[in-house]
């Protein structure tokens, strides 16, 4: 698979992602909310700049790999502090979370093509299950971690993610079934992280873990997904191997 059809790819469902964002409010009884077009833009950025370092030399992801474990090891201690969490919860929660970054940094040593469709398949979770739970979601999946999430976002975003597999299985040599298991895999992975940071910042009662992404909060904010489903994708791979 040539890497540039990569680009087209995340053009369209980017494009899917705008017009669902231009709608959304037609839909709703609130007609005065804007679209957060600045933080689907800054997004668009954000994914197209870690596609740049996956498909550059190997080292160029492997140091931002490691800078974002390492930035996010400082937001899992930042948020306990001054909170009376208790040396035993924070030490415990920042002992899990270098596992789980050890985990990615190996991930990362990963071949191209793996890291490439790996991630492609988290943000496709990631943005088609949001767009079914603005569209359909009624019923609350993780009401008391995550209120936004709903059982209807995660059936769009598991579809979506699978057919996704499909399209660009020139990445990981799949047939159509193997494509609905893997895919399956990674939405789940990727779903355990949304859900594992969300659990922490209300444990520790903080809205985002920084300030340093506009519009999306902290490093954790915006990778904690792909962090997760990078390090089971290594540990299943370890276990095969």
């Amino acid at each position: 698979m040539h890497y540039y059809t990569v680009f087209f790819y995340t053009l369209g469902a980017f494009a899917i992602g705008a017009i669902v964002m231009a709608i959304t409010p037609l839909l709703s009884k609130n007609k005065a909310k804007r679209p957060p077009w600045f933080k689907f833009i800054v997004y668009f950025l954000i994914v197209h700049g870690i596609i740049l370092s996956i498909i550059a030399p190997k080292y160029v992801f492997e140091a931002i790999a490691a800078i974002i474990a390492i930035m996010g090891a400082v937001e899992v201690l930042k948020a306990s502090m001054g909170k009376n969490m208790g040396l035993a919860f924070t030490a415990s929660c920042f002992v899990v979370y270098l596992v789980l970054a050890y985990g990615f940094v190996r991930f990362s040593f990963s071949p191209t093509s793996q890291v490439l469709f790996v991630y492609l398949l988290v943000i496709t979770f990631d943005g088609f299950s949001q767009v079914s739970g603005h569209l359909l979601g009624k019923h609350k999946l993780a009401a008391k971690i995550s209120p936004n999430k709903s059982v209807e976002g995660l059936i769009g975003g598991l579809v979506c993610t699978a057919i996704a597999a499909i399209l660009i299985d020139r990445l990981l040599p799949v047939d159509m079934l193997q494509a609905i298991i893997v895919s399956s895999f990674i939405c789940v992975t990727s779903l355990a992280g949304d859900l594992a940071a969300s659990w922490y910042k209300r444990k520790t009662g903080i809205k985002d873990f920084s300030k340093i992404l506009p519009e999306h909060g902290g490093i954790l904010d915006r990778f904690d997904s792909f962090i997760v489903a990078g390090c089971f994708w290594y540990l299943a791979g370890w276990i095969a191997a």
